[in-house]
């Protein structure tokens, strides 16, 4: 999403689903314009904090990664559960309020759509939720049951969720990415100026795109039920801490103006090909 004009790179705006579309569909989109009536197995699964206490009655432990608590759980604050799984589950029951959103979907897109809803579904379960759907809004956010807040992710065969209590946190945002570099001609797209002068001689630019791409999906997708607006991503800026998997959040624009951003924190950090971003707003 760039044109030349007046021999200028002008970057244009990116409209982008809440839910989050990840860096294949939203690159795309800029180069080219372009449950639990049955928790079922997730193999190969990786389940975040509390997670082993589930693991003998939900899952079978031979399907299990040896790392079971520690994907996600850097990412967040004690009072979230998170679940990551690096399998498609065999069988994903749908609820009626969650199959009604399927119909036009291509096999891959309902495969991801189960995927993320069996590990929403596990995580809610952590908190003490009883088996429902996790339902779809408007612009395509997940409507999580009352008194609950949370985020999904997919990159390829991946899936997470991450998933909290609504009077701890004002939002959270999860976001997942193959660590794969942007392209030099999308990068003006993805970050602010400031941004790319911060890029240290030497390293990847197109890495750190990706890396803010990640961070920035998060921060939207946490800012959304506060927002309930389409941010650029020109419009965040984010400042990497020196020496830590933290981050800071600059907004620069007035759809911001009813959230704290100043009290909005995260973290990330890669596993194996993957980016993993994480951004939340405590209440307290």
């Amino acid at each position: 999403a760039y044109s030349h004009e007046n021999n200028a790179v002008r970057t244009l705006p990116i409209c982008r689903s809440p839910v989050g579309l990840g860096a294949n569909r939203v690159l795309g989109g800029i180069a080219a314009e372009t449950r639990l009536e049955r928790l079922g197995i997730l193999p190969k699964s990786a389940i975040g904090r509390s997670a082993r206490a589930w693991q003998t009655a939900l899952m079978d432990p031979n399907h299990m990664k040896s790392d079971a608590d520690g994907i996600l759980e850097p990412l967040f604050p004690d009072e979230v559960r998170s679940v990551f799984s690096e399998s498609v589950p065999a069988n994903v029951d749908l609820y009626p309020e969650e199959e009604r959103f399927t119909a036009q979907m291509v096999a891959r897109r309902l495969q991801e759509f189960q995927h993320g809803r069996s590990c929403a579904r596990l995580a809610l379960s952590m908190l003490g939720q009883p088996p429902g759907p996790v339902g779809r809004g408007k612009h395509r956010e997940p409507l999580w049951p009352a008194g609950f807040i949370g985020s999904i992710s997919h990159a390829g065969d991946h899936a997470a969720a991450a998933v909290a209590a609504s009077d701890l946190f004002l939002g959270i945002g999860l976001d997942m990415e193959f660590a794969d570099p942007i392209e030099d001609c999308l990068i003006a797209s993805i970050c602010r100026p400031e941004e790319i002068g911060r890029v240290d001689d030497g390293e990847d630019i197109g890495y750190r795109a990706k890396l803010l791409f990640s961070i920035k999906e998060s921060i939207y997708k946490c800012m959304w039920p506060l927002t309930r607006e389409f941010i650029d991503f020109t419009e965040i800026e984010v400042r990497l801490v020196d020496d830590s998997d933290r981050y800071e959040a600059i907004a620069h624009t007035a759809k911001c103006d009813a959230v704290p951003v100043d009290r909005l924190s995260g973290r990330y950090r890669r596993y194996g090909k993957l980016i993993l971003a994480s951004a939340y707003i405590s209440r307290y």
